[in-house]
């Protein structure tokens, strides 16, 4: 019914004819790919159980799923092992700003073989 809403094509028009030209895949389609990526992250975090009947057995039947993944745990790092440094208009005039020696990024291209004095 959507695709027929979108195309404003006629109501009798096959619904599959219309996923075909708007480029909408299958639901069925769409749900294993949701399921088997839900799978995989449960796989991953150790909370899988492999089966080998019934919905525990989506990661067994394609082969083309790895075995590992890279996915790791987000965690938060509250406290930072750098110090960022936003200079006014005369530090920058009167000398270099920061401590003598400390890294220095310039991600706006000005220092590019050494131009600005």
């Amino acid at each position: 019914m959507a695709e027929v809403c979108i195309t404003g094509a006629m109501r009798t028009t096959p619904s599959k004819a219309l996923d075909a030209i708007l480029n909408i895949p299958p639901i069925r389609q769409i749900c294993i790919e949701m399921f088997t990526l839900a799978a995989i992250r449960l796989r991953d975090l150790d909370y899988w159980k492999d089966h080998l009947t019934g919905h525990s057995s989506i990661l067994l039947k394609n082969n083309n799923i790895p075995s590992k993944t890279d996915y790791c745990m987000p965690t938060e790092h509250m406290a930072t092992p750098f110090h960022t440094l936003i200079p006014n208009r005369h530090e920058w005039t009167s000398a270099t700003p920061g401590q003598e020696g400390a890294l220095s990024f310039y991600t706006d291209g000005s220092k590019l073989n050494n131009p600005v004095t």
